[in-house]
């Protein structure tokens, strides 16, 4: 089995995430996972048969901020303050800033992400949190312009890379012993049970004919 792509935008460089309701836990018995796309933030599900992944807790955002270091302006109450992306996603960055952030606070960014371009302008942004002189920034208003020059640039850095983000378990076993141990065994052989006790219930001719009374 390949290495996946994102169905959005191409890119090899997804994770697994976290399921979410039941129809993920469900699918996830026949090998169905969601995987989230690190570039573009694509949420998709695929078959990766024979695998199994280990649970993780929830540590905030799913979408890894990737390492860069550009200028960034930040505005806001009346004042500018300079200060360097450190890491950057299409849902925000961290940053560093010579005047400490106030976390909570709603500002506008300028992303000075390439030399020979205008900045990306981020009309809102949220300050996350904020730890010593970083503080983390999700980005709340941006145009629809402005997201597809951060995607583009986040395609160029994920060019040839891929991680699916989470180890799999060994295959399943060879052999009629094996796949009587995957739960696509069981789960068929309950569906099968259940058809054949409501087609019994519900339709007497077919039990009839089951037990060779009357076909």
């Amino acid at each position: 089995m390949g290495p996946l792509r994102c169905p959005k935008c191409g890119q090899l460089r997804v994770r697994r995430c976290h399921r979410e309701g039941p129809v993920d836990h469900a699918l996830s018995v026949v090998y169905v996972y969601p995987f989230l796309c690190l570039v573009c933030g694509r949420r998709f599900r695929a078959l990766r048969w024979g695998r199994r992944y280990t649970t993780q807790p929830t540590q905030g955002r799913e979408v890894e901020r990737i390492a860069v270091r550009a200028p960034l302006v930040v505005s806001g109450a009346g004042a500018r303050v300079d200060g360097e992306i450190t890491g950057l996603s299409l849902q925000g960055c961290t940053a560093w800033t010579r005047v400490r952030l106030r976390e909570g606070a709603t500002v506008r960014l300028e992303l000075l992400l390439e030399p020979a371009e205008p900045p990306v302008v981020v009309a809102a942004a949220l300050v996350r949190s904020v730890r010593s002189d970083k503080a983390g920034i999700d980005f709340v208003g941006v145009s629809p312009d402005e997201e597809r020059r951060i995607r583009r640039i986040l395609t160029s850095l994920h060019h040839v890379e891929h991680d699916e983000g989470v180890p799999a378990a060994p295959p399943i076993q060879d052999g009629r012993r094996g796949v009587l141990r995957t739960p696509v065994f069981w789960l068929m052989t309950l569906l099968l049970v259940l058809a054949t006790l409501v087609l019994t219930v519900f339709v007497p001719s077919f039990s009839r004919c089951v037990w060779g009374v009357s076909c």
